[in-house]
């Protein structure tokens, strides 16, 4: 609603203000989630550490290796470092990549209420076309 045209500055303005709330809050619990993961996870790997057991971390489970080869992670060759894809899905947490993804949301949220506001007080840069008068 917030790109069409042909929406009044008003109406512009309500769906780009929603909008942000609703990407800023998407952002702010995904961020949480990840703060509880990590704590979480920092303790459970003391408490394995405590009681002598393996620890269940990326670098610890694949210093385990060698893998069977009839394992999916071998025949799907995972542990190949040099591999173009293993910087795009291994080495990138998918945390970080949501994070990001829903910052750009925000981000583009935010300017499209940036822009709804120039338009509202009649400052309309016409980025989107001509707006319809509020």
């Amino acid at each position: 609603m917030a790109l069409r045209p042909d929406v009044t500055s008003v109406a512009r303005l309500f769906a780009a203000l929603a909008g942000c709330i609703a990407a800023i809050a998407a952002t702010h619990l995904y961020a949480k989630q990840i703060y509880l993961f990590d704590l979480y996870e920092a303790f459970l790997e003391g408490e394995r550490q405590r009681l002598g057991l393996p620890g269940l971390q990326t670098d610890e489970l694949l210093a385990a290796g060698p893998f069977p080869s009839n394992t999916k992670f071998a025949q799907q060759k995972w542990g190949e470092t040099g591999a173009a894809w293993y910087w795009l899905i291994v080495r990138w947490r998918s945390a970080f990549v949501w994070l990001v993804a829903l910052t750009v949301f925000v981000l583009i949220d935010g300017a499209l209420l940036v822009y709804s506001i120039l338009a509202l007080v009649g400052h309309d840069p016409h980025w989107l076309g001509r707006t319809v008068a509020h």
